[in-house]
């Protein structure tokens, strides 16, 4: 079963995602994407694509974002430029989208970003692509990396996405690679980010810290000084190289705690065995760094053992 779910991973992106963009409008205006074109120019009848999948014309208020997406947080920004887009050239794109089962209504696979957008743009029907999916597994596999593909993903939640693929699906790292087309050692390093405090993650996911800063905090295991160094990056404006100094040279101060003298080690351990023969209980010696200070443990395991501890401290 395992094997199976492999190969359909790996039929290949252009048999999940279509591979054009709202921005970059690359693909040629020939067969299917004319076809796709005709119908946000005026409402027309469905049209059966080559993969089975129907394109369609639907109200924008019919279609809701899909809850288990990776990608939670949007630009206000860039989805106002893109809503003025829309306006002056219409939606070039259609969405993705699922028949809801229980109701008339459609959830969005791909697209969420295009959709809110043409909310803001008082776009009343759009163009969409309703796929029908085997599995919900399969809906998940083609948002995961449709939003990966198109790099619609802050750093976090790329992180969230792979991690999310290898936790439910059962991949590797070299399969989400190859699934998502990138190298492995991206999909590696992508992942140590959710190693990072969640304040520090907050702050990657707000745009105040870039994927470099967020690297070289990797470094740091202690959360409370990542969120101390990460307050200092926003507030000073540090470059990622200006952290990397800092951090080395905070390394560099931090003295290496002096180890116990070798011979004082020996005479501890020798005022140890002798307790524990003298007693007949488990006693340990734990000296401190300087050799001066620390404590003895008598472990007993009885009331007559801890009278008869009682009984030797106190005897005169």
């Amino acid at each position: 079963m395992a094997g199976k779910r492999r190969r359909a991973l790996g039929a290949g992106l252009d048999a999940l995602i279509p591979q054009q963009d709202q921005e970059t409008e690359k693909e040629e205006q020939t067969g299917e994407r004319a076809q796709r074109k005709s119908v946000s120019r005026e409402t027309s009848a469905p049209t059966v694509l080559s993969d089975g999948s129907v394109l369609k014309m639907v109200r924008t208020t019919s279609c809701e974002p899909d809850r288990s997406q990776p990608r939670k947080t949007f630009s206000e920004e860039s989805i106002n430029e893109l809503a003025e887009s829309i306006r002056q050239k219409g939606l070039l794109e259609p969405l993705i989208v699922v028949q809801n089962r229980d109701n008339d209504r459609y959830t969005i696979v791909a697209g969420e970003r295009r959709w809110r957008a043409c909310t803001i743009a008082g776009v009343k029907e759009i163009p969409v692509v309703v796929r029908t999916f085997e599995s919900e597994r399969d809906q998940m596999e083609c948002s995961l990396i449709e939003n990966i593909i198109r790099e619609d993903l802050n750093p976090i939640e790329e992180a969230q996405a792979y991690q999310k693929l290898i936790n439910e699906f059962s991949l590797t790292q070299e399969e989400v690679a190859k699934t998502v087309q990138k190298n492995r050692t991206t999909i590696t390093n992508s992942l140590r980010l959710l190693k990072l405090s969640e304040d520090v993650q907050n702050y990657v996911i707000e745009g105040k810290l870039d994927m470099g800063h967020a690297r070289a905090l990797l470094a740091v295991e202690d959360p409370k000084e990542q969120k101390r160094l990460a307050d200092l990056i926003i507030e000073k404006n540090l470059s990622v190289r200006e952290v990397e100094r800092l951090i080395a040279s905070l390394g560099k101060t931090k003295k290496k705690k002096p180890g116990l003298d070798r011979e004082v080690a020996a005479g501890y351990r020798d005022c140890e065995s002798r307790m524990n023969e003298s007693l007949g209980m488990k006693v340990q010696v734990k000296p401190k760094a300087d050799g001066k200070s620390g404590r003895i443990e008598i472990t007993f395991t009885s009331q007559d053992e801890f009278e008869k501890v009682l009984e030797r401290l106190l005897e005169e």
